[in-house]
């Protein structure tokens, strides 16, 4: 590793001296791009050696296992190199969660077959290998320091901890999922069983093949990039909406104050004012008096854009309205920004613990934004009778934002859909079709959710074309964009040497002969239908990885007859079948290829088939490996002895095709 680590600069205090490392990484640790070991993102795989646990040292271990680091009450008790490893894991696990990189399986830790009591081999799920590697080097380097001081006192330890956890964690945030809505999409998919991958950067790919879907943030492969653009201006969303006959408060382009000012005499206060194109709220303040409420709104929007508008204040109840593909997946009525009295204390003080509640809670209130007493909030306290000092009766709710959305402060409430008048919803989903967006928010100001708006009037103030959602919308969207499905398409891996091949080639010819575009991989070529699409040896993850990626196709085969094609990992976390195919003549009196075949099979183990198929020549391997197996895989075994190689292939085949159901 070189010196540009993300935590060269975080070193423990000079007092603590250099010393033998007591937790150490032995050996080279191996990234999985691909599946491994049964996890469903990448790996770091490394072996532990711990040493020299003196009582000393496990008292300091035992004491830093109660600071900020993590849990104490979910800290294993530190006895042994195995309860030590796993404080470790779950100190990296925390780390990984803080930097917002989603660990969606536990780390697994085992001992290290052939090596010493002292060395613990364990698999750590992460996005990015190295950069999960940096981390753990991070935290094995503060915690070996800690130790090396023979008395070291509480403050020297959160400081020299504070410092590494930051350097750390900003290491580890570089490679997570930028913003709220890909995390989340990434938890929904674990539950809904639906496999991912990073195609590049910000974008991530559920399922395989035909039945993929991309995402990045709540865009989708099929987003619009004209709607887009048009749902970034404000004013030209707003002549789409207001042509197409929906509700739209009257606005005006503001690029000075004076013109600000002007519109807002012309339209009548209170008024609006908003960056025209920037999303999410940002910029916006609200219900808006007075001239000088004007110029300090514009003055501030200015700093963020340079084209602003005044618009027409609404009063009503602040919603909004996801839409997924013509459907309505939730509804959120966006409560402004605000405290509520308890007849005690003043409202500065309820603030600040409200902000304070926000910064270090652990459920969705931490998404939530603070707020400061401005002069907005200071100008709607006037308004209500208070000031900063004041104290607000019990349960009396004190507004603070003139705007309700989140950025500002705003607090997101869900609706249920049964709530919302017939009305209202297809005006939510004929303004997202307006602007022909496959996914929308669609904001709504009315007075009565549950009453129709052309009785009570309305108006749509924004609809956004990459809208930020409430953490229980994911996977319903999710689940609409894979139609219901887990996005998977069916898939047969095929352990052996060449006579693998030829069966995975006759496998792929009857699948591609009964319309399936089927795809191919083997260690010299990949197939998709029937053109040969890639010549030259590659890896099993990176043949795979060409057939999951293209979108026409339906169905896969991978060939794998070498444990080192594997390297990176499977392609794949699961398979519909796995063929354990019998050895080429030249191969069946090989040692070598049969025990590089057992290894296979149990590395194959993770990938949970729903059917094997073996041929008689395997079954000596099977049974050497088939304690990795769960007991309720149904196994066919074909073929017999005596039958010739190109007998037992066929019936291999015509298994698989059964086990497919196909």
């Amino acid at each position: 590793m070189t010196s540009d680590r993300p935590f060269a600069d975080a070193s423990p205090p000079a007092a603590m001296a250099p010393h033998r490392p007591t937790i150490a990484i032995v050996g080279k640790p191996h990234g999985f791009a691909g599946h491994a070991h049964g996890f469903r993102q990448p790996t770091l795989m490394l072996v532990l050696e711990i040493s020299g646990l003196d009582d000393g040292r496990m008292t300091v271990l035992r004491q830093l296992a109660s600071v900020e680091l993590s849990n104490a009450e979910a800290t294993p008790p530190l006895a042994g190199p195995a309860a030590v490893a796993a404080a470790c894991l779950l100190w990296l696990a925390v780390l990984h969660e803080r930097a917002g990189v989603p660990l969606l399986d536990p780390a697994r830790m085992w001992p290290t077959p052939g090596g010493a009591a002292s060395q613990v081999t364990i698999v750590q799920p992460c996005l990015t290998p190295k950069a999960s590697l940096l981390a753990f080097e991070g935290l094995l380097q503060w915690l070996n320091q800690s130790m090396a001081d023979p008395a070291p006192s509480e403050s020297t330890w959160q400081a020299s901890l504070q410092r590494q956890c930051a350097s750390i964690t900003l290491g580890l945030s570089g490679t997570a999922p930028k913003g709220f809505n890909m995390l989340h999409f990434l938890k929904a998919a674990a539950d809904l069983g639906v496999p991912w991958s990073r195609l590049n950067g910000p974008v991530f790919q559920f399922g395989w093949g035909r039945r993929a879907r991309w995402l990045s943030s709540s865009f989708t492969d099929r987003t619009p990039g004209l709607s887009v653009q048009l749902a970034r201006d404000k004013l030209q969303t707003g002549a789409v909406l207001r042509a197409s006959g929906l509700p739209v408060a009257a606005h005006g382009l503001a690029e000075t104050e004076a013109q600000a000012l002007a519109i807002a005499q012309q339209l009548g206060y209170p008024v609006v004012v908003k960056p025209v194109d920037l999303d999410g709220g940002t910029g916006v303040t609200a219900n808006l008096q007075s001239p000088a409420a004007v110029r300090r709104a514009h003055a501030s929007a200015k700093a963020l854009s340079k084209r602003l508008m005044v618009e027409k204040h609404f009063d009503g109840r602040d919603y909004r309205i996801q839409v997924v593909q013509g459907e309505i997946h939730g509804v959120l009525e966006r409560l402004p920004g605000g405290i509520t009295g308890n007849g005690v204390d003043a409202v500065r003080v309820l603030l600040e613990r409200q902000n304070t509640e926000r910064r270090t809670a652990t459920d969705d209130r931490r998404f939530l934004k603070s707020m400061a007493l401005d002069d907005e909030a200071l100008e709607l306290l006037a308004a209500q009778g208070l000031s900063g000092d004041a104290v607000a009766p019990v349960d009396q709710f004190v507004r603070l934002r003139g705007a309700a959305n989140v950025a500002s402060g705003g607090v997101p409430v869900p609706v249920d859909l049964a709530r919302v008048h017939p009305d209202n919803r297809t005006l939510a989903l004929r303004a997202a079709s307006a602007l022909r967006l496959d996914v929308a928010g669609v904001d709504l100001l009315i007075s009565d959710i549950e009453r129709s708006w052309l009785e009570v009037g309305a108006a749509i103030c924004e609809v956004n074309a990459q809208p930020q959602m409430f953490s229980t919308m994911h996977a319903p969207m999710l689940a609409r964009l894979l139609d219901g499905g887990d996005g998977r398409i069916p898939t047969v891996v095929v352990l052996g040497g060449q006579s693998a091949v030829a069966i995975g080639a006759r496998i792929h010819q009857l699948l591609n002969d009964q319309g399936h575009i089927c795809g191919l991989a083997t260690d010299h070529a990949t197939w998709i239908g029937g053109q040969c699409v890639c010549r030259g040896t590659l890896s099993a993850h990176a043949a795979g990885t060409i057939l999951i990626r293209d979108p026409t196709v339906g169905a896969m085969v991978l060939c794998v007859g070498d444990e080192q094609a594997l390297n990176q990992g499977w392609p794949v976390d699961r398979c519909d079948v796995l063929v354990l195919a019998g050895a080429d003549a030249s191969e069946a009196t090989a040692p070598q290829s049969r025990a590089a075949l057992v290894g296979l099979i149990r590395f194959a183990a993770d990938l949970r088939p729903q059917t094997i198929v073996v041929d008689a020549d395997m079954v000596e391997c099977l049974s050497v490996a088939s304690m990795a197996f769960a007991a309720s895989i149904p196994t066919v075994q074909v073929g017999l002895p005596d039958h010739t190689e190109a007998e037992r292939r066929e019936a291999l085949v015509e298994a698989v095709m059964r086990g497919l159901g196909l």
